[in-house]
């Protein structure tokens, strides 16, 4: 009898260090088989955060492109207004004359600042156009209502500045920097008057 107990104490042996080596290798197969699921849901996880992130990258240029394809529109509009003014307007000729008596330059300043402020009106961002009289040194311009850094009448004695730095150019096309922010200008005259939008 001794030796059946022995037998059957060995046999349970046995099989508790099956059951927990079975047990090992289970905890393992569970472990590695969380640790690939967890590793696809990792890739997947960074493959759509790439895949987003492109969209996104490829919808930012586009509105950027968009955007710069309009401003380019713009400035030439722009471009386009102040040429027409410099060589068709009126106004504009006859305060190009000299020796202009003072009610004639009131007369066509006052015209053509009406046709500014038209001109301004219809502008999608902040910009204007300008005329100054270097004789009378004084300076005209109209805006459009968008927000700008800083007060017009400085932004303007800036504006007249720069106008005073360029000189007699007959065509130019240059930047200054007002508060922080740039301002595109495009210049048409020389000599006593300039036209032109910034």
């Amino acid at each position: 009898m001794k030796r059946n107990r022995n037998r059957k104490g060995n046999g349970s042996r046995f099989a508790g260090a099956e059951v927990s080596a079975l047990r090992s290798y289970l905890l393992a197969g569970w472990a590695m088989a969380s640790c690939l699921v967890l590793a696809v849901f990792l890739v997947y996880g960074i493959y759509a955060i790439l895949q987003v992130t492109e969209e996104l990258a490829k919808g930012n240029q586009m509105v950027a492109s968009h955007y710069a394809l309009q401003l380019n529109k713009d400035i030439d509009s722009m471009k386009g207004y102040v040429n027409r003014v410099y060589s068709e307007n009126a106004q504009y000729q006859t305060l190009k004359r000299p020796y202009l008596q003072e009610t004639e330059w009131y007369s066509a300043a006052y015209y053509l600042a009406n046709d500014m402020e038209g001109r301004a009106g219809s502008i999608d961002y902040f910009g204007g156009v300008f005329f100054y009289d270097a004789w009378k040194d004084t300076l005209r311009s109209r805006y459009s209502e968008f927000p700008h850094a800083g007060d017009i009448y400085r932004l303007n004695l800036c504006l007249k500045s720069y106008l005073m730095e360029i000189g007699d150019t007959v065509c130019h096309e240059g930047f200054f920097e007002y508060e922080g922010e740039g301002y595109l200008v495009y210049v048409r005259g020389a000599g006593r008057s300039c036209w032109g939008s910034s």
